[in-house]
């Protein structure tokens, strides 16, 4: 059976596939074709596979943009890391060592770099790094502990007496002065009457002074009972040492591998700031330590030694190293009998103007590292604020005792690069209308 020319047509546009005319195409007599038109098939056809794209993903969303193997990664590798929290937790009494001996290798990491890219091996810089330690504990050892201990033992003994005196000599003020001191409201005449005008303070003061020097005293006696981090420290921290490029990598290779170079740019300024405010601080403290106990031998202050150390010790406490530090030399000052200082002057027992002198002293040479010397070995602070740094240092003292205190604001100081490097906002100055704005309420 015989079909007709429109029916041909229309099997032969079924059966050919579409061709689509470019633009200025011409035929065989020269003649220019014009595009072919768009059906309303067509722009349909079109139009339902743009809603499709917009309609269908082409995958699954989970949260920050993963795919499920990140996410099932990510979860895993949560479930691991509170395991091993909580195991860690559980063998806490034997961690001190290993977390001082890799935080001494996160420390002296850049030092043994240095050396690498000089063309020094690593392993040389880690036995010079031992010699050097072994001279100077052998150095300490010898010339420092006996004297030291001596003085802890004998300011532990007459820790009351000189207690008793400071309290006897303001007593005998107040009353010298009570008719000047009730002008201004003040009615007490005694020590223990000011003291038991708050309710619980006297002994709440004797515990914590004494319990100061007696916590010292105990920690250089409990140090010969831990002999066996004599011999966990060295060997853990020349292992974190000698791998601590791979261990770090083998951290960061944890994390999906997108997120490789950030999580390492990060990690690198953490351990920078980390690792520069620990040195730092550490050979400042010395060197303040080393400076005030010349300082106190000078001045003929009784304990010097003891007491310029702890100075140096206090001095990584800001704010309340300072205080501390007047106050318990002030009271030793004032404590003490007639005697020579400055090679020829001599003081009478008791002497208010000697006890200025050394509080004065103190405060100075605090000064002058705080002002001059730390900004140059220490290369910058963590840039907190002073109130952070005090709730730090309150938090680390409350969570950790004296170790947290000491270890809080650099802490916190990392903590916030990392809370900088996810929310860039808290490290940019507020805008400046709202400062006017705020100025102007």
């Amino acid at each position: 059976m015989s079909e007709t020319l429109p029916e041909a047509r229309s099997r032969f546009s079924e059966q050919a596939p579409a061709t689509e005319v470019p633009a200025g195409a011409t035929d065989e007599d020269g003649v220019v074709m014009a595009p072919a038109p768009v059906t309303s098939s067509t722009a349909s056809d079109a139009l339902a596979e743009v809603d499709l794209e917009r309609t269908i993903p082409a995958r699954a969303m989970y949260p920050f943009g993963w795919s499920r193997r990140e996410l099932r990664r990510a979860i895993w590798l949560t479930v691991a890391a509170s395991m091993a929290l909580y195991f860690l937790w559980q063998v806490q009494a034997i961690l001190p060592p290993f977390l001082i001996s890799f935080f001494l290798a996160a420390m002296l990491d850049p030092t043994l770099s240095a050396m690498e890219r000089q063309g020094r091996p690593r392993w040389l810089g880690i036995v010079l790094i031992y010699l050097l330690a072994l001279l100077s504990l052998v150095l300490i050892g010898v010339l420092v502990i006996p004297s030291l201990t001596r003085q802890v033992e004998g300011l532990s003994q007459n820790f009351n007496a000189y207690y008793e005196t400071v309290v006897t000599r303001i007593d005998a003020f107040l009353l010298k002065h009570q008719d000047q001191l009730r002008r201004f409201g003040f009615e007490h005449t005694t020590v223990n009457s000011i003291l038991a005008s708050q309710r619980g303070r006297e002994s709440w003061i004797q515990r914590t002074t004494g319990g100061l020097i007696g916590g010292i005293s105990q920690f250089l006696q409990d140090a010969a009972s831990k002999l066996f981090w004599l011999v966990i420290i060295p060997i853990a921290s020349f292992f974190f040492m000698r791998d601590y490029p791979v261990l770090r990598a083998r951290i960061i290779a944890l994390w999906p591998e997108q997120y490789h170079n950030r999580i390492a740019e990060m990690s690198n300024g953490v351990i920078e700031v980390f690792a520069r405010y620990i040195n730092g601080l550490a050979r400042i403290c010395a060197l303040y330590g080393l400076t005030m106990c010349v300082f106190y031998w000078v001045a003929g202050l009784r304990y010097g030694l003891f007491l310029g150390l702890l100075a140096g010790v206090l001095y990584a406490m800001p704010y309340l190293g300072q205080l501390l530090t007047a106050c318990i030399v002030g009271a030793i000052a004032y404590s003490m009998d007639a005697h020579a200082a400055f090679f020829f002057v001599t003081f009478p027992a008791n002497s208010l103007a000697y006890t200025l002198l050394i509080i004065v002293g103190t405060l100075m040479m605090n000064n002058v590292f705080d002002q001059v010397v730390f900004p140059k070995v220490v290369g910058g602070s963590v840039g907190l604020h002073p109130v952070l740094s005090i709730f730090a240092m309150a938090a680390g003292a409350s969570l950790f005792g004296i170790w947290g205190m000491l270890l809080a604001v650099p802490v916190a100081g990392s903590l916030k690069i990392i809370l900088c490097y996810f929310f860039p906002k808290l490290s940019q100055p507020p805008p400046q209308h709202l400062l006017e704005r705020v100025a102007s309420s």
